[in-house]
């Protein structure tokens, strides 16, 4: 079985716990969505992508978009780190982490690339999640 092909199993997996998740947080109505109303979708999303994935045609153990299998099963465990450390250390540490390693491994970046994008896209989703939408987010380690 190619890499590629466990990686989408893995992320329809991981969509499957995404989905009970958010059935366990009540997803509420269409016109009154509940806390897991989102991420129920978000996690079907995943379990269709995922499937797409393990079914698609591929070409030696690369996708079309040239993206090998190996750094795919490292994003599907990236994200899955993200969503465990997310309580814990916080949203910007954990966001700050996240976007350093996707970065410097999955887009193979430069340190003065990382640096700028990590701190630029978790100041700017920062902004507008906390300081515009009002939504708050963990504090983790910061927090305490």
């Amino acid at each position: 079985m190619s890499a590629v092909r466990v990686a989408g199993i893995g992320f329809g997996i991981f969509g499957v716990f995404v989905g009970v998740g958010a059935l366990r947080l009540g997803v509420g109505s269409w016109h009154n969505p509940g806390a897991g109303f989102f991420p129920l979708w978000i996690g079907g999303g995943m379990v269709v992508l995922g499937t797409l994935l393990a079914l698609s045609r591929q070409e030696g153990d690369r996708l079309q978009s040239g993206i090998s299998g190996g750094r795919l099963i490292f994003a599907v465990f990236l994200l899955m780190g993200y969503a465990l450390l997310l309580e814990r250390l916080g949203f910007l540490l954990t966001t700050l982490l996240f976007i350093s390693l996707w970065l410097r491994s999955i887009e193979q970046s430069s340190v003065g690339e990382i640096l700028f994008m990590a701190v630029a896209s978790t100041a700017v989703i920062y902004g507008v999640f906390v300081r515009w939408l009002q939504v708050p987010l963990p504090l983790g380690v910061l927090g305490r």
